[in-house]
């Protein structure tokens, strides 16, 4: 079943080094979404949900319009830094000064439309990149780290390869499902939303994973890095 096959831990060390050579939107999307659901960061992820609190001191939180339940996501320091970033001085600065002035009432953090001069455009805050596009990046980032692109992978390949590395820091299922995002004991890992969220449980999840991104980085030759 080549849709469940998992990259290795050294396609993701890799491809967590080839990141800075990335288009900055893909960046944003891999590091707030590794391990859990890029594709639904990238769909669903607005501005305006992302807030201070949590594990880590900041989450990000967005509505599954086709599930019709809240998703949350603790932002591990790595992805604080690179969305940081992104809104002062990189891809989103147009956006986050029009938000910050009330010019703009919210957008999207993987934003569509074409980019001018480095930066998304004001006028395409409404538009989140576009899922095939997603996709597309992603095979492009692939080739870029050296991995070889396996149809049907993709991006749950990658969500797989952070599972296995979560279990190295957690034996306990909830913690391993919750920092996966799949369903809290339902056999099958299917989504895991915030209203079905303990507190410890999810502090414990978000550490885990936290770690899991911390061991590819690690797995990184220093060259790559």
């Amino acid at each position: 079943d080549v849709d469940r096959v998992p990259h290795t831990e050294d396609e993701a060390a890799r491809m967590l080094a080839a990141l800075p050579k990335a288009d900055p939107r893909f960046r944003v999307a891999f590091l707030i979404g590794a391990g859990f659901r890029t594709g639904q960061v990238a769909e669903y992820l607005t501005r305006s949900g992302v807030q201070e609190g949590g594990t880590f001191g900041v989450y990000a939180e967005f509505m599954d319009r086709k599930a019709q339940e809240t998703v949350r996501i603790d932002l591990p320091p790595v992805a604080q830094r690179e969305l940081r970033h992104a809104m002062e001085d990189g891809h989103l600065r147009e956006l986050e000064a029009a938000y910050q002035s009330g010019d703009l009432e919210d957008y999207y953090i993987v934003a569509g439309g074409q980019m001018r001069d480095g930066a998304c455009q004001v006028k395409h805050a409404g538009r989140p990149l576009d899922r095939s596009y997603v996709l597309t990046l992603f095979r492009r980032h692939e080739r870029a780290a050296g991995v070889e692109h396996i149809n049907g992978r993709s991006l749950h390949g990658l969500r797989r390869a952070f599972e296995t590395l979560v279990g190295r820091h957690t034996q306990d299922p909830d913690v391993r499902d919750r920092a996966g995002g799949w369903k809290i004991g339902g056999g099958t890992r299917s989504k895991i939303y915030t209203n079905k969220q303990d507190a410890k449980l999810t502090e414990a999840a978000a550490r885990a994973r936290a770690a899991a991104l911390s061991d590819v980085s690690s797995a990184a030759t220093p060259a790559e890095r």
